[in-house]
């Protein structure tokens, strides 16, 4: 028998074996305890390997029976260990004070981490298992492996922005896990975009599994056919009825909110968190997903781990596979109904960006349920994203050297510091464009280290397509969200600007933020059509135009000396004629405006505005029949200015 009072003894002895965990006599007879040896056991090689039969050859684990010098005393064979030092935690205390990277972490009791039982939420061992006890990794957490988990009892969940984190690719985890992740707050119509950091052979089923009732997936209240995965043949959205299939790791999915949440995007009541738990044996080392290849091939994929995923290291290792920049979703633009009953839009331009150069996001709308996050350079656990392929695809390839600890908080340090180059030189200026009804794009130039002016990968990044409003910077063919330029800087460059909208109105373009040598650098925006130059540094700059797309309206410059002297001048005497919503506009960018008069091609007078006072004025009273007109406009300072429209 074992004794109360000492960690037991095998026939022979009178020092322990030093058991992991041994059940104590008082709780005999029961199958429970864990009798495998420590580093430290005197029985190892203390065994007579001849009295071993010839037939025996593995231990009761199935490992090999005999290793080192001699067969080992007791019912385990000691395989050796990584990890030469244990602690336990018994629900109160350590056995042998905090872990670290030698340390064998085993977990025989309750424990949720905190800062008194870890260091500053952070645990760090050599391994761990857990044998019984219900072991929570508080929100924000970090549990850091170099090898194993082994979840042999009790229950281990990992709260929301909790992390596990390994080292060694070839570490083999057992047993199951929970994974809590919480979205932002979301009403029925919104999609959240996931992938799975629990292993396929755990069963877990996107929805639920429809010949089992009992067995529930990540989502199962969702509408039956709200369940989709991308089909890279197609290009195209496809249904997974029911959410039945089991997810598997590094494929992006995408669900809609359950059917009981509220359907009016403008009450607050309609807008609650989604809590999804992944349940299984968490993924760990070498995962490989299939990409499409070739033009404009679009891949759905996700982090496999119950961890973030460093993008840049992924990007560096499947620099073959996959094209330079990640497009994650966000949904920033309230949805609009598209007319035919249940069909709803949701705007192609909530993709927020990023690459080697940066990030751009996707704004805030007063309605948009999820706000616009930036991304962090980082992909949290159970995130999907989208990213095309190479001319060649093949399979992307994660593993541990891209998993990384506290960086697992936006659910839109790395464990090898392997990664290249993270500091790179950058001088970048990221441009906003905005509209009514929280119209928004942004985009992103910069003067980056390893970038050239031509097209490069990871350093430029195409845009999406948008519903609204969409700014992007012009090369070649190529519509960039983010475009990397060459170092070194040269305030003679130039750089041009598109944009494209879907209505016609008053948009604003301006300086989000700038680092580098733009702290002091000056920034131009000179628009083409107008014939100015407008110092972003000193206000935002305000122009009217129609529906449609502009390639060649804005260049972005940051020098004056090549223009003519009399630009900025001449910008006060500049009157913007547009036809927005049915109306006729007149808008003087300096000096307000006195009168305004049109004509049509007879000379007869159509319209006639006085004592207007202001610097824009509409005009609905005027005949709509694509006649051509003439528009006299008086500014206050005496100033006439006449122009020649098709209305």
């Amino acid at each position: 028998g074992l004794s109360d009072t000492t960690n037991g003894n095998l026939d022979g002895l009178t020092a322990s074996p030093h058991f992991i965990a041994p059940t104590l006599a008082a709780a005999a007879p029961t199958m429970s305890g864990n009798y495998h040896l420590q580093a430290n056991s005197p029985v190892i090689d203390s065994g007579n390997s001849a009295l071993v039969p010839a037939t025996i050859t593995t231990d009761l684990d199935g490992n090999e029976r005999i290793v080192g010098l001699s067969a080992d005393m007791g019912a385990y064979e000691y395989q050796g260990s990584p990890c030469p030092f244990i602690t336990t935690w018994n629900g109160v205390a350590w056995s042998n004070g905090l872990p670290n990277e030698d340390t064998k972490i085993i977990f025989n009791g309750d424990y949720t981490s905190d800062n008194s039982n870890s260091d500053a939420g952070i645990l760090q061992g050599c391994s761990a298992e857990i044998v019984s006890g219900n072991v929570v990794l508080s929100e924000g957490h970090n549990l850091i492996l170099d090898h194993e988990i082994n979840i042999a009892g009790g229950s281990f969940n990992l709260k929301n922005n909790a992390s596990l984190v390994q080292v060694e690719d070839d570490a083999l985890n057992k047993g199951r896990l929970t994974s809590e992740r919480i979205t932002p707050p979301i009403y029925r119509y919104d999609y959240v975009y996931w992938s799975t950091p629990v292993t396929e052979d755990s069963g877990f089923f996107l929805g639920r599994d429809v010949s089992n009732p009992g067995v529930l997936g990540l989502s199962p209240t969702t509408l039956f056919d709200k369940f989709h995965s991308w089909d890279t043949d197609e290009q195209a959205w496809s249904t997974i009825l029911y959410g039945n299939e089991v997810m598997v790791p590094g494929k992006g999915y995408i669900v809609r909110a359950p059917q009981s949440y509220g359907t009016d995007p403008l009450d607050p009541a309609s807008y609650n968190p989604f809590t999804g738990k992944f349940v299984g044996k968490p993924n760990n080392g070498l995962i490989s997903i299939p990409i499409a290849g070739g033009q404009n091939q679009w891949n759905l994929i996700g982090n496999p781990y119950p961890s973030a995923l460093y993008v840049d290291e992924f990007l560096h290792q499947n620099n073959t596979v996959v094209d330079g920049t990640v497009y994650i979703w966000t949904h920033s633009t309230a949805i609009s109904n598209g007319g035919s009953g249940s069909i709803y839009n949701y705007d192609a331009g909530d993709y927020a960006t990023y690459n080697l150069s940066g990030a751009v996001g996707t704004g805030v709308g007063d309605d948009a349920p999820n706000g616009g996050n930036v991304p962090s350079g980082y992909i949290a656990s159970g995130q999907s994203f989208f990213i095309k392929g190479s001319q060649i695809g093949g399979s992307a390839l994660f593993n541990n050297s891209m998993r990384v600890a506290e960086q697992n908080n936006q659910f839109f340090r790395p464990a090898v510091q392997n990664q290249s180059d993270d500091n790179p030189e950058k001088h970048r200026i990221w441009l906003n464009i905005t509209g009514a009804q929280n119209a928004f794009k942004q985009t992103l130039v910069g003067y980056i280290e390893n970038a050239t002016n031509d097209l490069d990968w990871g350093y430029d990044g195409e845009t999406f397509s948008t519903n609204s409003v969409s700014l992007y910077s012009v090369l070649g063919n190529h519509l960039l969200a983010i475009q990397g330029r060459a170092l070194p800087f040269e305030d003679a460059d130039v750089v041009p600007l598109g944009y494209k909208t879907g209505v016609a109105g008053t948009f604003t373009i301006s300086i989000a933020h700038a680092d580098g040598l733009f702290d002091e650098q000056a920034i131009y925006l000179e628009d083409t059509v107008l014939n100015v130059v407008h110092d972003l540094k000193a206000s935002d700059y305000s122009f009217t135009t129609l529906a449609g797309t502009f390639n060649e309206r804005f260049i972005l410059r940051y020098q004056t000396s090549d223009l003519d002297a009399g630009a900025f001048e001449n910008m006060k005497h500049k009157v913007i004629i547009a036809k927005i919503e049915n109306e006729l506009v007149v808008k003087s960018v300096s000096e307000p405006l006195k009168e305004v008069s049109v004509y049509d091609i007879l000379g007869r007078r159509l319209v006639h505005k006085t004592d207007i006072q202001h610097n824009e004025i509409r005009l609905a009273d005027v005949v709509m029949n694509q006649q051509t007109l003439i528009v006299k406009a008086t500014l206050e300072n005496g100033l006439v200015v006449t122009r020649k429209v098709i209305y």
